[in-house]
């Protein structure tokens, strides 16, 4: 069953120990440009899933994408 946290969940929710960074890397593929998230860890947590055929393109996605997940409520299954 699915799960949809509030605001008020998120504000509820315990803090991380420290702050944790996601980098945004944009990169020249075979089919275009594509874009990822990397946690400092070096895990990629998200990608472009298709390919732009501007750089410019792949960075307003970025934009886009963070935009979205800032906006959007969370759901946890």
């Amino acid at each position: 069953m699915a799960q949809t946290l509030t605001e008020t969940d998120r504000e509820r929710a315990p803090k991380p120990a420290r702050l944790t960074t996601t980098t945004f890397r944009i990169y020249r593929a075979r089919d275009g440009w594509r874009w990822r998230a990397v946690r400092a860890n070096g895990r990629i947590v998200a990608d472009s899933g298709e390919a732009y055929t501007r750089k410019a393109d792949a960075r307003r996605a970025v934009w886009r994408f963070i935009g979205a997940v800032d906006r959007e409520n969370i759901r946890v299954q």
